[in-house]
């Protein structure tokens, strides 16, 4: 089936619950969305006659769009007690009698598990979301969650039955739960478990989250680290309010640290992102600046030097004379200062820019891309590399979600590009990878990817030069090699 996006515009909400309401309007108008409800447009409620929750779901959304001419969406969702044979199911809404009082509701099934012996207190909610459009086009989506029936009733931040469910896996009920909580666990754990599904995913994989700090502070991340997630990192980028003003950042050095500090309350493996060798940055105040991050206490940093490309809102400054970049030799005497600071910390380097208290907080994933291994990128602007047949593959998707979206509508994919890769084109990849941690790589490998030799005449000057170790096979850059990364790269491409 192929799947329609809904335009920005007019979203009728086929229902009369003011709490679903509530939720709808905030899940979608930030997709420039705007929610009216069947209550505020004073629609009648149609009665519920279908037999099942997409029935009843798709009911309602018919009448409103062509109550309305407009798309409308409705769902139909209700509590399933195992012991009550699956009731009150689709009477859920009925149970709480008329007017409705869900007070009622819960206390019923209360009493109806003690009646039955109350030998098996797990329950799942179910919910079918239909989409009608003017011209006719539905589509029903349908999902469930498990969990167990708590009494008596706790929490008045959801509707229903909400105050007497706990999902699997949690402590509270969905009544105490915040929206956005049960909004990212939903979404997570749907996203893991597709993952799971298509491909398999090892037991303890590390799964990492990527979040800003205003993102962090918003997020319910005790609901993610029980979807899965295992390691967050955080993209602080600088702890000095002007530097984050001048990179365009939406927080401030204050909610950097508040953002950190929580993250490590919940995940055991944090990381941080900064970003230096700014415009007119001096060497005393990164180092200050980069001893207030290590204060903070996360066991992974990942340092990079700040760079301008030509057409980027910075690029075009630089070609006006508004900001000027860092001279060279200025980025490498700070960039030494930085190995210093860390070394003398406990943080060295296992990789170019990637710094770890221990081997067991290094980053797997991303060991993957500096050795060389196969990884699938999805999503708007998405990179990959995937080995099919004994050939390696180059992949991008599209950059602009819209777009991305409709492809992977119309055509079961999101690329813009997809090609085979050469020999030549493999090996000096993983080469310019391979050479970025500091385990460093076997040069046979790259041999035997090129089907020709690398320099050992080459090696030996960089050897002497004291930019890289040659022992046993493995050709690693040292510290001050490390500075040269590129250009020693390019000599050694076979």
């Amino acid at each position: 089936m192929t799947h329609r996006t809904l335009s920005p515009g007019r979203l009728v909400a086929a229902t009369h619950n003011k709490g679903k309401v509530r939720e709808l309007k905030d899940l979608f108008e930030p997709l420039g969305l705007e929610v009216v409800s069947a209550l505020d447009l004073d629609l009648p409620e149609p009665e519920e006659t279908e037999s099942s929750f997409a029935g009843n779901a798709l009911l309602k959304a018919r009448a409103a769009a062509a109550e309305t001419g407009a798309p409308a969406l409705s769902d139909d969702s209700g509590l399933a007690v195992t012991l009550l044979d699956g009731a009150p199911g689709i009477y859920s809404a009925r149970w709480a009698g008329d007017p409705r009082d869900f007070g009622v509701a819960m206390a019923r099934v209360e009493q109806e598990l003690q009646d039955a012996g109350n030998t098996d207190r797990s329950a799942k909610f179910v919910c079918a979301l239909a989409v009608v459009w003017p011209d006719g086009h539905e589509e029903v989506f349908e999902g469930e969650v498990h969990g167990q029936i708590v009494w008596p009733p706790r929490g008045e931040k959801g509707f229903g039955y909400d105050p007497i469910f706990v999902a699997d896996g949690e402590t509270i009920t969905f009544g105490e739960m915040d929206p956005d909580r049960k909004h990212a666990m939903s979404d997570v754990e749907r996203i893991l478990k597709t993952a799971d599904d298509v491909f398999g995913v090892k037991p303890g994989a590390e799964v990492t989250l990527e979040a800003n700090p205003n993102d962090v502070m918003r997020a319910d991340l005790t609901g993610l680290r029980s979807a899965g997630v295992n390691r967050m990192s955080v993209g602080v980028q600088s702890l000095r309010d002007a530097a984050l003003a001048f990179l365009g950042r939406d927080h401030d050095a204050d909610g950097a640290r508040a953002s950190v500090a929580r993250a490590m309350r919940v995940f055991r493996s944090v990381s941080v992102d900064l970003i230096y060798a700014r415009p007119g940055q001096q060497a005393d105040d990164w180092q200050s600046e980069l001893e207030d991050v290590l204060a903070l206490g996360m066991p992974h940093l990942s340092l990079y030097e700040l760079t301008i490309k030509e057409g980027t809102a910075f690029g075009l400054a630089v070609g006006r004379g508004q900001i000027h970049p860092m001279p060279d030799d200025d980025q490498a005497d700070m960039f030494e200062l930085t190995q210093d600071i860390l070394n003398m910390a406990g943080l060295p380097a296992y990789e170019v820019s990637n710094h770890a208290m221990s081997p067991e907080h290094q980053s797997v994933h991303n060991m993957i891309y500096w050795q060389g291994g196969d990884w699938i990128g999805a999503g708007p602007g998405a990179h990959g590399r995937v080995t099919v047949g004994g050939h390696r593959y180059a992949y991008e998707a599209q950059l602009r979600p819209e777009v991305y979206m409709a492809n992977m509508q119309a055509l079961g994919s999101g690329w813009s590009d997809a090609h085979r890769l050469d020999a030549t084109a493999i090996s000096q990849e993983l080469l310019a990878m391979g050479l970025r941690p500091v385990r460093g790589i076997d040069i046979a490998r790259i041999e035997a990817v090129a089907g020709k030799p690398v320099s050992r005449e080459k090696i030996a000057v960089f050897v002497e030069q004291g930019w890289v170790t040659f022992d046993q096979g493995i050709l690693s850059l040292t510290p001050s090699g490390r500075l040269l990364a590129d250009a020693l790269t390019a000599q050694l491409a076979p």
